[in-house]
């Protein structure tokens, strides 16, 4: 239920503190798109450019 409430155009990820449109468009990239980002591990975040395992653990969180 929650997931339903994501919005698919990444707007969701640029509330995050920390992620501005540069990391968006990273994460965004990376994944395909949010649903991609809110399937991915916590780990799997982390490894995208400029993405440090504390944020990556706070985009999870967020979207989950």
């Amino acid at each position: 239920a929650a997931r339903a409430k994501v919005r698919m155009d990444g707007g969701q990820l640029e509330e995050i503190p920390g992620i501005g449109p540069k990391r968006r468009a990273r994460l965004l990239q990376r994944f395909g798109g949010v649903r991609g980002v809110a399937l991915a591990s916590e780990a799997d975040i982390a490894q995208v450019d400029g993405i440090s395992h504390e944020l990556a653990a706070d985009i999870y969180r967020a979207l989950h």
